[in-house]
């Protein structure tokens, strides 16, 4: 049923780290035709997973994001005084 819904795989399973002084998790993606992943942990196993830790794959994300929002025609952009989205039609 997964891969009805997913598709076959496209970009393989990996995980990413980055340099940080907490401690540190993987970070998992992978890409189906019909969907990319982003992994975290499971929060019983993440004690100690920082907000800080996670902003540090806004890059990564935030290009998932956009194409997810250019494939269905979304537009957005970012209000830069209370930093969130304000949605165009």
């Amino acid at each position: 049923r997964f891969i009805e819904t997913a598709g076959a795989v496209t970009e393989p399973l990996n995980f990413q780290t980055k340099q940080f002084d907490g401690r540190v998790f993987k970070i998992w993606f992978q890409g189906f035709e019909n969907c990319k992943t982003v992994c975290f942990p499971h929060p019983s196993g993440s004690h100690g997973l920082r907000d800080d830790y996670i902003k540090l794959f806004s890059t990564e994300i935030g290009n998932l994001l956009q194409e997810f929002k250019e494939f269905k025609g979304v537009s957005c952009e970012v209000d830069p005084v209370v930093k969130t989205e304000i949605r165009q039609v």
